[in-house]
């Protein structure tokens, strides 16, 4: 037993090194581990963070201000007046009752914009309910769209349409209204088929006083080609 016992510590005390050493790589194998990780959180935090941005920031495309040079379509409205040739030149200013063709991200994507009318007075929703906020009062735009391309067009045009004043203020579309005393809205999704159109209205409010000067239209729910109207 004696024997045993001190054999026992004379391993113990041979050992102790041997593991204290290997103690003293585990812990530091493990804070390396912690540290990687930390690095690895960090790196993914800012990898995200920069896709974010990048998602966030408005596309920098080039805005079509030109009409098509064919245009087969005259505009009507109550609130401006637009010629019976509204594209002479495909370099002509697009204004009320023009076209404009934009091609999309995805091969064969391609949607042709008509604006076809802006009401600008005298617009109230028909629901019941809603009216404009205090102050504000209800525009309503009316856009044909048609699909030029080779491919069935879909997408959200309340993503995609924009009224901006002279100052350069832009507004949103009202997503919720529908249908006003203008008429029958466009859908919150259409889907075209290659040479089928949609014509409807989109709704924006606007503060008293104000008026649109500029209507916009991008492609692939507002971050693609853009097509403007002028409507000095």
């Amino acid at each position: 037993m004696r024997v045993s016992a001190v054999a026992s510590m004379v391993w113990t005390r041979r050992e102790q090194p041997a593991l204290i050493t290997k103690g003293v790589v585990m812990i530091n194998l493990r804070a390396n581990l912690r540290t990687t990780r930390a690095m690895g959180m960090t790196l993914v935090t800012a990898g995200l963070a920069v896709t974010a941005g990048a998602c966030a920031m408005p596309s920098t495309g080039n805005v079509n201000t030109s009409a098509d040079t064919t245009h087969t379509t005259a505009a009507i409205t109550t609130t401006a007046t637009a010629t019976a040739d509204a594209a002479a030149t495909g370099s002509k200013a697009a204004k009320l009752g023009d076209s404009i063709t934009l091609a999309g991200d995805r091969a064969g994507d391609k949607l042709t914009v008509t604006l076809v009318k802006v009401a600008t007075s005298g617009v109230s929703a028909t629901d019941g309910f809603s009216t404009p906020d205090a102050g504000k009062h209800y525009i309503a735009v009316q856009f044909r769209l048609t699909d030029s391309g080779t491919g069935a067009y879909s997408d959200d045009p309340y993503l995609e349409a924009k009224v901006l004043d002279a100052a350069g203020q832009s507004y949103d579309p009202e997503i919720m209204l529908t249908t006003t005393s203008a008429g029958q809205g466009l859908a919150s999704t259409v889907n075209i088929a290659p040479g089928d159109t949609q014509l409807g209205y989109i709704v924006f409010q606007m503060p008293n006083g104000d008026a649109p000067a500029r209507i916009q239209y991008s492609l692939d729910a507002g971050l693609g080609a853009t097509a403007q109207w002028s409507l000095s």
